[in-house]
């Protein structure tokens, strides 16, 4: 990375946190090393804008407490076990502002505020 034109061209500290998480990376398991290269190039993928909401949704998500980001996080773990074409279903009959209910949320009253994404959700362009 050191010999990339523009890395010398950051701040000290940039450098030093680029290189603290590619060590981060290559510390992973495989599986999860590749899940992170494919979120990281996911969000490359996507508009300067969706970029800009992805990284308010994170920034909301932080902002919760402990307890209330566990709840999303399970929430959307929870989705996740959803077919594709069931969660696309459930995301058509869902108004813009509403809650986002997993399968688990049905009983426990769990629900998450729509466009906060836990860390762990990938990001893969529509």
């Amino acid at each position: 990375m050191q010999s990339e034109p523009g890395f010398n061209r950051l701040p000290p500290e940039t450098q030093q946190k680029l290189l603290n998480r590619l060590r981060q990376i290559n510390r992973m398991p495989p599986n999860q090393r590749q899940r992170t290269v494919d979120h990281i190039e996911a969000l490359e993928r996507l508009s300067p804008q969706m970029r800009q909401q992805v990284r308010a949704s994170f920034q909301d998500f932080h902002a919760l407490p402990e307890d209330r980001q566990r709840m999303v996080r399970k929430a959307f773990r929870d989705l996740r076990e959803y077919p594709p074409e069931q969660r696309q279903a459930a995301d058509e009959r869902r108004p813009v502002s509403g809650p986002v209910h997993s399968p688990g949320a049905q009983h426990s009253g769990q629900h998450s505020r729509r466009g906060t994404l836990p860390p762990d959700t990938q990001v893969r362009p529509g």
